[in-house]
């Protein structure tokens, strides 16, 4: 998926926070994720290899363990998977610096909100998915407001 942009149509899930695919061959792509466009995707994926017998996970390292094929939104493993049955693929939004810094007097345009709550919005839905906190994904439909 592309850089998030948020809609009644399109409502940031738990299934947007990370992918998990069975280990065959090198390539496994994170196209279901979500991520902010204001910050490079490397910065923004965290890749393991699982075992899914015991929920053992290792972080793989970028360059090291894998590569980042942005162009077709996958990631190439270069190590060793052996002893290990799953690729976890997860966002992991920067939260020690903010998107924009606004200044006194400065006009604030409705992207540059939107980017910055997105960007709360993620690192707590990933802090949720981490703590094993219940998810509830509620309609927009009456949440949406459009300025004039």
């Amino acid at each position: 998926m592309p850089c998030y942009s948020y809609g009644q149509s399109n409502q940031v899930l738990q299934n947007n926070i990370e992918v998990t695919h069975s280990i065959s061959g090198t390539s496994y792509s994170y196209n279901g994720l979500y991520w902010i466009c204001e910050f490079p995707i490397d910065t923004q994926l965290r890749v393991f290899k699982k075992n899914s017998g015991t929920n053992a996970e290792v972080q793989l390292i970028l360059s090291t363990d894998f590569t980042i094929n942005s162009g077709n939104t996958t990631i190439n493993t270069l190590t060793s998977l052996t002893g290990y049955d799953q690729i976890v693929i997860r966002r992991n939004t920067l939260s020690d610096k903010m998107i924009f810094r606004f200044q006194d007097g400065a006009k604030l345009s409705a992207k540059e909100l939107n980017d910055c709550f997105h960007q709360l919005l993620f690192v707590t839905q990933e802090k949720e998915l981490i703590n094993g906190t219940v998810i509830n994904n509620y309609s927009v439909s009456t949440a949406i407001v459009t300025g004039k």
